[in-house]
């Protein structure tokens, strides 16, 4: 099993540097970084449209992936919805009929809105239903590996007798995402270890670095792991649109 802490100086073309909040290279965003960020957010977009391409395009296979286990008519709920962007996919292009979001970061202003799309504002709200389909796109590699377990282990409650639930996240091992393991991304992936080594012996945990530790990468053996110990006994995995996408059933 494989686990890597990685940071990021920048996402969607916000500079983390300039965010006036304190920076870790140990430690995951605070709520205080992610207000700040889709603040900063809010004054670079004005809609969906303008954001960058080719991240949109990811957004729009995860979806078509995604398409392939959710009912167009029924019950799903996107845990960590975001923007809502791959909702909006679900919805225009693959003729989802409805989906509720839930997210505690979100942007108001260029996030996606449609009558189709109900976003909702507490765990309570989930706790009361049950769904035939909940997914986590891009959502557990900002979790530590307890607080995954407990998240997946909550989440099964709010399943139906025969629902499933989607992790989908970036392995670790290219290979796993569907790419092929190369030298080349083994020296990157040394090399990113390696900067990040050296960045916490110069800089410390300060806010000179300019980054921000993002989450974990894990492979999918762990991610597995977490999967049973959250409760869930029936795994399949599959690769699409440069992801690791696991289906769990319960027991």
């Amino acid at each position: 099993m494989i686990k890597e802490f990685f940071t990021q100086n920048e996402w969607l073309g916000i500079n983390f540097s300039e965010l006036p909040v304190e920076l870790y290279s140990d430690k995951l965003p605070s709520a205080e970084f992610y207000s700040l960020f889709y603040r900063e957010l809010d004054k670079k977009y004005i809609d969906l449209s303008q954001f960058p391409i080719e991240w949109l395009k990811i957004k729009l296979n995860t979806a078509h992936a995604l398409s392939q286990f959710i009912p167009q008519e029924g019950s799903v709920l996107s845990y960590g919805c975001g923007l809502g962007i791959i909702e909006k996919y679900l919805i225009e292009n693959f003729g989802v009929n409805k989906i509720e979001g839930i997210d505690f970061a979100f942007s108001p202003q260029v996030g996606y809105k449609n009558e189709k799309f109900q976003r909702i504002f507490s765990e309570e709200e989930i706790s009361l239903k049950k769904y035939e389909v909940i997914y986590l796109s891009q959502v557990i590699y900002s979790l530590d590996d307890s607080e995954a377990i407990s998240l997946l282990s909550f989440l099964s409650k709010s399943l139906k007798h025969n629902g499933k639930l989607i992790i989908s996240y970036t392995s670790i091992l290219s290979f796993e995402n569907g790419s092929v393991l190369s030298q080349r991304f083994i020296i990157k992936l040394l090399g990113n270890k390696l900067t990040n080594i050296c960045k916490r012996m110069f800089f410390g945990n300060s806010k000179k670095s300019g980054s921000q530790s993002w989450g974990y990468m894990r492979d999918n053996e762990l991610t597995e792991l977490i999967a049973k110990r959250a409760g869930f006994a029936e795994l399949i995995f599959f690769s699409s649109a440069q992801q690791s996408f696991l289906i769990c059933s319960k027991k």
